[in-house]
């Protein structure tokens, strides 16, 4: 979960767009406000959902029309689940990891090669290591969280229920801040991960 200006630049495969969007504004303000809907509807590769409140109106899907649109009421639950009420969840981004860490070998790099948005993951930091890592389900590290935000989870690994891949991102050698090593790639990749946990322990 995220907002649409979080989002810009993401691609996920499905898109659920939550509702509420119909407040006063300007003529100039609406249009803003359509744009922005466009750039997180335009996010799905394949398929996306535009959610609207019950008695609130959503100017930007009551004007869709024709053989793609589907329209259909969501039940209601008469109470949430008291698991799922446990739980929160944090997506990480490219301030909270270490971007120029696939860098550091090829084998790295092969193995983001093999994820995909929606792959289990895990953040672990074992004995004799100064930060979290990301490794895959073989255990084998695939990425790295930067020093600030390993320092902000150290204590909240024990309360990690599922880490996932949410996206995966492509980044260039002329991108980064300090020089690159001569063994840089050109291009990289990135993975970004989605983490749930128990309780409180949300990531801020």
């Amino acid at each position: 979960m995220s907002t649409v200006h979080s989002a810009k630049g993401l691609e996920f495969d499905h898109v659920i767009m939550l509702g509420n969007w119909d407040r006063p504004s300007t003529a100039i303000q609406e249009e803003e406000e359509r744009r922005l809907y466009y750039v997180g509807m335009t996010r799905a590769r394949k398929t996306v959902t535009l959610c609207e409140l019950e008695k609130v109106s959503n100017p930007h899907t009551r004007v869709l029309d024709g053989r793609g649109v589907v329209r259909s009421k969501a039940g209601l639950l008469s109470e949430p689940p008291d698991h799922l009420l446990r739980l929160n969840y944090a997506m990480l981004d490219l301030s909270n990891v270490w971007i120029g860490y696939p860098t550091l070998s090829v084998g790295i790099r092969r193995g983001i090669a093999m994820l995909h948005p929606g792959s289990l993951v895990r953040l672990e930091q074992r004995d004799g290591e100064n930060r979290i890592f990301i490794r895959d389900s073989a255990g084998q590290k695939i990425g790295a969280l930067s020093n600030a935000a390993s320092a902000e989870w150290k204590d909240k690994l024990q309360s990690i229920k599922e880490v996932r891949v949410h996206s995966i991102i492509n980044w260039r050698k002329d991108l980064l801040e300090q020089e690159p090593e001569k063994s840089c790639p050109d291009e990289w990749e990135i993975p970004l991960v989605e983490v749930v946990l128990f309780d409180g322990d949300q990531h801020g």
